[in-house]
């Protein structure tokens, strides 16, 4: 299934690395990418040192680079949080692009819808669609969460279960605040993070295949 974002951002002095059983290494660390509003994307990345030997990503670290790749997600085990689901782009290139030039980026997905869509109006009148889409990788598969808006909220909230998609549009990361299951003095207590999806530009279903089927 089609799977591929391009971005071009700033790499952040966080990266750190972690090392597999088999010897391989690999990089984790967070690109910045301003939209055009002004607002700035904080995207987490990953790569392998076995497919990119000969790059060192330590040395692009306060640089502007241009990156090619695929969103993936995985479950982190988190001590404070338990279970979390991870969202990031593994990475396939890297490079530093030249001063000046602008940020960007551009995923392209296909998948399959794998929980009934979620559709809302905020108190601002603005209609949302949360979707949760599989992306297959082999014997493996990527569920990511996208969210699309407007009209394309409006048509993609009959999507059913199975159905087949196809999108287009950009990662973003967003803050919201998440309210805990106990007090302290008497107030209800509630923690920051950090949500990563697909912010859809545009968004249909392409096959029912798998819905027609269980008719």
């Amino acid at each position: 299934m089609l799977n591929t974002i391009s971005l071009r951002g700033l790499l952040v002095d966080e990266m750190t690395s972690t090392s597999s059983i088999n010897g391989a290494v690999t990089y984790h660390g967070t690109v910045c990418v301003t939209r055009q509003s002004g607002a700035v994307d904080r995207i987490p990345i990953a790569l392998e040192s076995t497919k990119i030997p000969n790059l060192n990503p330590f040395d692009l670290c306060g640089r502007l680079v241009t990156i090619s790749g695929e969103v993936r997600t995985f479950t982190r085990n988190d001590q404070a949080a338990g279970h979390r689901h991870q969202v990031v782009v593994w990475v396939h290139s890297m490079y530093r692009s030249p001063d000046g030039v602008q940020d960007e980026q551009l995923v392209n997905l296909e998948g399959v819808l794998c929980s009934p869509p979620k559709f809302r109006v905020t108190p601002l009148g603005r209609e949302i669609c949360e979707l949760m889409v599989a992306c297959n990788r082999g014997v493996k598969s990527s569920y990511i969460p996208v969210i699309c808006w407007g009209r394309v909220a409006r048509e993609m909230s009959t999507a059913q279960v199975g159905d087949k998609v196809e999108m287009a549009g950009r990662f973003q990361s967003r803050k919201y605040e998440k309210k805990l299951n106990f007090v302290a003095n008497g107030e209800p207590v509630s923690v920051w993070r950090t949500a990563y999806e697909i912010s859809a530009n545009t968004c249909r279903v392409i096959g029912m295949q798998r819905r027609m089927a269980a008719e």
